[in-house]
């Protein structure tokens, strides 16, 4: 009797739960597609998401929580234009809905409708959205404001003047007295010592910045730069160069440069030299902290006075930075150069003085002391072998140069800036008449506009 009972109550309960169930199952089936994306979202399956909503889109286009929903997920599914299609029918149907506008917002900004999106960024911040919102909002505008400057073109001056003293002002030898194997004994006129003194340059020149289409910038730069020694006028110089190119960004991490470079450099007021020349380099991003950059250029030297010294110059190079934190903040570059000289003349005296081979080794060392002061240690070594005898020392030309620099600079605003230089160079040659050593310091000021 009791095993009736049970079966009737099982049956009861079973008829019951079916019941029941075939009560839940229409609710769950007719559950709205918007909820399950939303669900997705909050999950980060947005991908999911978008392939939901796909599937139903044009019967449930219209529903603002569906286009809502839907055009979130085809945003973060990288299906940007479709999910501000979305975004722009919800607020057609909600124009106050502040959500849906930071959305359509930042849909813009993914497709470069700078305006657009600055203009909905801005209704939403009137509205004085929580803290964290606001903060996010003027983080996009930053950018657009930095990505719509780097698309206008930009003209940068600057003006530069420097003072220092100089122990070696023409980089002569200390001694007047050589010897040689074919003339003996020798004296070098005054002229051919060094002479220590004082010095004055003024820099000055302006860059002009144009991009031609979202990966190309054309730039013309020039640069004027005038020496003069305070003993003698027979060392002053001036020299005026022209650089004009374009700068290619080939990725986010691949950036390259070519351009042209005319140089010319007067001695004492009068022409002394012309350069001529092209050149390429590539700049990579391995990560935040590291770069590397490639160099090629090939010029050609035109001297007013000395056919023997016309010659076509080719470099190659690579360079590494890197930033590193241990013991102290420090930006590091190092670098390698090598190049030849081929004279335009072949003769003794080219082969002795002008053709050569060389390699240059380099390091750098900037720390920021603080925001507006920066310290920076610098070396050089240079190799240059020359190719043919020397008829005069009856010897193959070989110098050696050590150059060491440091540099102090304060920036007291983003257009003035003072910094100080001291330095030493030292030359050896295995021909006497080739060695000198010099030390220099100097303090200059600097004005930039941009």
């Amino acid at each position: 009797m009791r095993q009736v009972i049970n079966g009737v109550a099982l049956g009861q309960t079973v008829r019951r739960l079916g019941l029941f169930v075939l009560l839940l199952s229409p609710v769950a089936q007719a559950e709205p597609v918007w909820q399950t994306m939303k669900s997705l979202l909050d999950q980060g399956e947005a991908g999911e998401a978008f392939l939901r909503g796909s599937k139903v889109e044009e019967e449930k286009e219209g529903d603002p929580n569906f286009d809502y929903y839907y055009g979130m997920a085809a945003i973060d599914a990288g299906e940007v234009g479709r999910g501000v299609f979305a975004l722009e029918r919800v607020l057609y149907q909600r124009p106050n809905m502040l959500s849906a506008q930071l959305e359509l917002a930042r849909g813009y900004f993914l497709l470069k409708q700078y305006d657009q999106a600055k203009r909905l960024f801005s209704r939403v911040l009137i509205a004085t959205p929580p803290q964290n919102v606001r903060d996010k909002i003027n983080i996009f505008l930053a950018v657009i404001e930095k990505r719509e400057a780097s698309e206008q073109a930009r003209l940068i001056t600057y003006f530069e003047g420097v003072s220092g003293y100089d122990s070696n002002t023409n980089f002569a030898p200390d001694n007047a007295s050589f010897f040689s194997p074919t003339l003996g004994e020798g004296q070098l006129d005054e002229s051919g010592t060094s002479k220590s003194g004082g010095f004055t340059d003024l820099l000055g020149g302006l860059s002009y910045y144009k991009p031609y289409d979202e990966t190309r910038t054309q730039f013309f730069r020039i640069d004027l730069a005038d020496h003069n020694v305070w003993w003698t006028g027979g060392l002053d110089t001036f020299a005026y160069t022209a650089q004009m190119g374009v700068i290619s960004k080939m990725s986010e991490d691949l950036a390259t440069t070519g351009q042209f470079i005319y140089q010319g450099y007067d001695l004492a007021g009068e022409d002394y030299r012309q350069l001529i020349g092209l050149a390429a380099n590539a700049s990579y991003t391995l990560n935040p902290q590291r770069s590397i950059q490639f160099g090629i250029s090939i010029l050609e030297f035109d001297y007013a006075d000395f056919d023997n010294r016309d010659a076509v110059e080719y470099n190659v190079s690579a360079a590494m930075n890197q930033q590193v934190s241990f013991l102290y903040p420090a930006l590091w570059n190092a670098g390698i150069q090598i190049g030849m000289s081929d004279p335009r003349l072949d003769s003794f005296s080219t082969r002795a003085q002008t053709e050569k081979e060389f390699w240059r080794l380099s390091l750098s060392q900037r720390v920021p002391i603080s925001d507006s002061v920066g310290l920076t240690v610098s070396a050089s070594y240079m190799d240059s072998e020359y190719s043919g005898e020397d008829v005069i020392f009856v010897v193959t030309r070989e110098d050696k140069l050590l150059d060491i620099k440091v540099q102090l600079d304060w920036r007291w605003n983003v257009k003035w800036r003072v910094r100080f230089e001291t330095g030493y160079k030292e030359q050896d040659s295995n021909i006497e008449i080739y060695t000198f050593d010099r030390a220099h310091a100097q303090l200059g000021v600097r004005y930039e506009y941009y």
